[in-house]
């Protein structure tokens, strides 16, 4: 829902997803890359002449193995500085809780030197302690289920259909308001044929 909004709003936004086996580096060219193939984000000479690497990298050239976490660093800078001369930026990190502590260190890093440029880094993570310590300026936002109300308006909107009163309060007892958890039972009644679309409502059928 953030990011759609984001997007109305003019913003890039890009999801990454932090994997223990990959590193930073790996994983967030792979999330670049998805939206410069995608025409999200014209990059041709976005990185100025010192860039050309970074340009190439995006563009499909093999992922370096860089040593040292300053090359991966700079690396990385120099990569969302220039998308970010194109439109303003939202690196969304999501699964920090697998990032190392010196890559949580990196994205710290990486958040104060991507400077002059409309950049947000947002990183969701599990409660870990290792992640909140590193990244203590952060602004700290504690996600909570939705209350049933609020889940019925988020379905409606995410799914484009009404559902009843008495699916919306089974659901949100099964989900406890986790509004993806939610989407992803929604669907799964639909795909075995126990809520079925009529128009703009969703209904139940003896299934149920």
């Amino acid at each position: 829902e953030a990011a759609r909004r984001a997007r109305e709003q003019g913003f890039l936004w890009i999801d990454a997803r932090f994997a223990a086996a990959e590193g930073p580096l790996v994983s967030l060219v792979r999330a670049v890359r998805r939206v410069v193939s995608s025409g999200e984000s014209a990059v041709t000479g976005a990185f100025g002449p010192d860039g050309r690497q970074v340009e190439t990298l995006l563009r499909g050239g093999e992922i370096p193995t860089l040593e040292s976490p300053q090359q991966v660093l700079w690396m990385l800078q120099n990569m969302l500085q220039g998308v970010a001369r194109t439109r303003p930026l939202v690196l969304s990190v999501d699964d920090a809780q697998n990032a190392s502590e010196e890559d949580v260190g990196l994205l710290e890093d990486l958040a104060r030197r991507v400077h002059g440029q409309p950049f947000t880094l947002l990183v969701a993570t599990r409660p870990d302690a290792r992640v909140t310590a590193r990244l203590s300026d952060a602004k700290r936002l504690d996600l909570r289920g939705l209350d049933e109300e609020a889940l019925f308006a988020f379905l409606e909107d995410r799914l484009g259909a009404t559902l009843p009163g008495n699916v919306v309060a089974r659901i949100h007892a099964r989900t406890e308001g986790n509004p993806l958890h939610a989407v992803e039972l929604v669907r799964h009644l639909e795909g075995t044929g126990a809520l079925v679309r009529r128009g703009d409502r969703l209904v139940t059928t003896p299934s149920w």
